[in-house]
């Protein structure tokens, strides 16, 4: 998100000094406890401030747009608060110099590209849902991801696949019957857009494989969807969103 912000491919693209603005901006002086925060602006080291929304009902802490994921980990020269995307403060690029040959006109009818990508690309580029992409591929269900509108997806990243793998001493998702590989992925899939925002205690959602599944809220602002626990929200695409998980969901039919 940041290399799309600053219109760069990589870390080596960013100069010094924009660096260490966008660094500074992650501090601010003194040791800040999510229990001290409250809402209104926060001047960090970098000098501009950043926005704090405490939203108690929900148990959920923002900076900016960036949600606090995990809360209050102690140092002995400060605290961090770890959040799910990079701040970018409000920065003064140098005007690119215009070019000496005319721009090329702009075609009306020409389709521009989209914003963000199809959940399906946005998994496929994501290294950390290799092995989730590749089980959604071999259940046949990339046409209905790809093909879906707001949809949510609970994405077990590849070591909770892995985890899920040895646990019932298999190889991979093939060695599934492809039935039980979709009735899996299906678990993890809901028919509709859910913000980590809209997510509150308590709550249970229908999946796209019938069964529910149930929010939980934990200490220090960690949410959990059934037993795994939610490490990265709001992976939004074109048509919906992916929360990366930790462990990879099993419906409940798979305890009969």
């Amino acid at each position: 998100m940041l290399y799309r912000a600053l219109g760069v491919d990589g870390l080596s693209d960013i100069d010094d000094e924009t660096l260490r603005q966008v660094l500074l901006y992650h501090v601010v002086e003194g040791v800040v406890f999510s229990s001290d925060l409250s809402d209104g602006q926060v001047e960090t080291v970098q000098g501009q401030s950043v926005t704090v929304d405490v939203r108690q009902q929900k148990g959920v802490i923002f900076i900016n747009d960036a949600r606090v994921i995990d809360a209050d980990i102690k140092a002995k020269n400060g605290v961090v608060h770890v959040i799910n995307r990079v701040l970018v403060p409000d920065l003064e690029p140098a005007e690119p110099e215009k070019p000496d040959y005319p721009e090329e006109p702009v075609h009306p009818d020409e389709p521009e590209e989209p914003d963000s990508p199809n959940l399906v690309d946005l998994l496929e580029d994501d290294n950390r849902f290799d092995i989730l992409y590749g089980c959604i591929k071999t259940a046949g269900l990339l046409p209905d991801i790809r093909g879906g509108d707001d949809l949510t997806i609970f994405g077990p990243t590849d070591g909770a696949f892995r985890d899920f793998f040895h646990m019932q001493g298999i190889h991979g998702c093939g060695d599934l019957p492809k039935s039980d590989l979709q009735e899996v992925l299906l678990y993890h899939v809901l028919g509709e857009l859910v913000a980590a925002e809209d997510l509150s205690d308590d709550d249970r959602y229908t999946t796209l494989n019938g069964a529910k599944v149930k929010i939980n809220f934990r200490n220090n602002g960690r949410i959990f969807v059934n037993d795994a626990r939610i490490i990265d929200p709001d992976n939004f695409a074109s048509n919906g969103v992916v929360h990366a998980i930790r462990k990879v969901l099993l419906p409940p039919s798979h305890y009969n």
